[in-house]
């Protein structure tokens, strides 16, 4: 199975519980240049693999965080979180990852891991799916002798 690298999707649209304040972005952008050859709808039934980042809740809190992490006169000094940790204080509700799992699984996705910062969900899909999710068709692009899959445009 390849995996779709090119495609990180914010999901914080499928659900109104995501939201918390913060704007989130679903569009796949990357520079138009003439040495990309767009060369159209990529396999259908081909199988990617996907990851989902979903909206950091209290997103001030944690670049503060952060920034103490470094700071020699902060308590916080090189104390580093462990991924629940930050799932706990940054990550999305119990609740709300399970909406997102839930409306996944219910477009015919398959679900392959939930991250213990309830911040990234990934999950794989054939390019059909995926289209049909995100609303934007998947296609096959080249340039310099590579090749890659990503989104024809805006998704939803």
């Amino acid at each position: 199975m390849k995996t779709l690298t090119a495609i990180t999707v914010a999901i914080g649209l499928l659900t109104s519980s995501l939201a918390y304040g913060a704007t989130t972005s679903t569009e796949f952008k990357f520079d138009r240049d003439a040495r990309i050859a767009d060369l159209g709808l990529a396999p259908q039934s081909e199988v990617r693999q996907v990851t989902l980042s979903l909206a950091v809740r209290n997103s001030a809190a944690m670049e503060a965080h952060a920034a103490s992490l470094v700071d020699p006169a902060s308590p916080n000094y090189r104390k580093f979180l462990t991924p629940a940790q930050v799932g706990a204080l940054y990550g999305q509700d119990a609740t709300t990852v399970a909406q997102v799992v839930n409306f996944l699984k219910a477009q015919g996705l398959t679900v392959t891991k939930v991250y213990a910062n309830n911040l990234l969900i990934s999950a794989k899909g054939t390019n059909a799916q995926l289209a049909a999710v995100f609303g934007s068709p998947i296609h096959l692009y080249q340039s310099l002798g590579r090749s890659w899959e990503a989104p024809a445009g805006a998704t939803a």
